[in-house]
């Protein structure tokens, strides 16, 4: 019978081989801490392990801790399940349902109603977590494309600026202002979105903020000021020109990725996956179902 151990003493580098050893080059330990030992609100993260009737260790979970905030100011705690692995000898034996019953669990023991996960549609896990009950919100990998998008090219909109944290956070909390978002205080803001693994940049396009970091074999843009579809396919169309990169973004909006699917954009499908941690919980799965989600909210 499988046992599962919650936060064991000096277990980062064993964690961290099971990790990239089920998916090659997740991270090292800067990754680690990073996404694991960096507290945003009042949870610190969670490490769960299943050892087997052998007492060997066969798959492992995390818990990471975050906030929705609503427009008009309430706000709602919930965990996400976060760098979950299960070694290939160990696959078709439970041991995913039995991290998602331990998840709820340990988040329901710290008061908090909701776990969640993001997952592409093309994931087992996916169907897994949909076969648990959990709701899927729209959460879509976007992706620009390898050729042109503007046959002139015309950048004269587009400037490289300071990556200001004041001004990005202002912005940010603008939109908030009128959409449910993940509640970050300043700092954490700062943390989530600017101090991050790879340097983050910051161009404007018109009236646009566009923070981004160059990971080296993809641009990834974490966060865009306004959705100007034109904006967009400059920024995109300058990157691939002059850092011959695709861009990746993210669009939890309906109405957003129909324009960006329109404007010739590439999609992988995906979710961000919603449960109550206990049945006793009131239900405000509709705060959740209105949430706009940015790449840069991701760990």
């Amino acid at each position: 019978m499988n046992t599962i151990i919650l936060n064991p003493e000096n277990y980062k580098n064993t964690y961290l081989a099971y990790l990239n050893q089920c998916f090659p080059n997740w991270g090292n330990t800067n990754t680690y801490d990073w996404i694991f030992e960096r507290s945003v609100g009042e949870h610190e993260s969670d490490i769960l392990l299943i050892k087997d009737e052998n007492n060997q260790v066969i798959a492992g979970s995390a818990v990471t801790y975050r906030k929705l905030k609503t427009a008009n100011g309430s706000e709602v705690d919930f965990g996400i399940m976060t760098g979950s692995w299960t070694l290939p000898e160990a696959r078709g034996k439970g041991c995913f349902s039995q991290m998602i019953d331990e998840s709820k669990r340990i988040c329901f023991a710290k008061g908090v109603p909701f776990l969640t996960a993001f997952v592409t549609e093309s994931n087992a896990s996916y169907r897994r977590l949909r076969d648990a009950g959990f709701y899927g919100k729209t959460a879509d990998n976007v992706f620009s494309k390898e050729s042109v998008f503007a046959s002139d090219s015309d950048f004269s909109t587009l400037k490289t600026v300071p990556v200001d944290v004041e001004l990005l956070f202002e912005k940010y909390t603008h939109f908030a202002s009128n959409h449910n978002v993940f509640g970050y205080s300043k700092a954490e803001f700062e943390g989530q979105y600017i101090k991050r693994l790879t340097p983050t940049e910051c161009i404007k396009v018109g009236e646009t903020y566009c923070l981004f970091e160059d990971t080296g074999t993809i641009i990834k843009l974490l966060f865009l000021s306004d959705f100007n579809i034109n904006d967009l396919k400059v920024f995109c169309e300058w990157m691939r020109v002059h850092r011959d990169k695709k861009v990746m973004f993210f669009l939890s909006d309906d109405a957003k990725s129909k324009i960006a699917e329109a404007n010739d954009f590439q999609f992988v499908k995906g979710f961000f996956m919603v449960q109550k941690t206990a049945a006793s919980i009131a239900d405000s799965l509709s705060f959740f179902k209105q949430i706009n989600i940015n790449l840069a909210d991701k760990m």
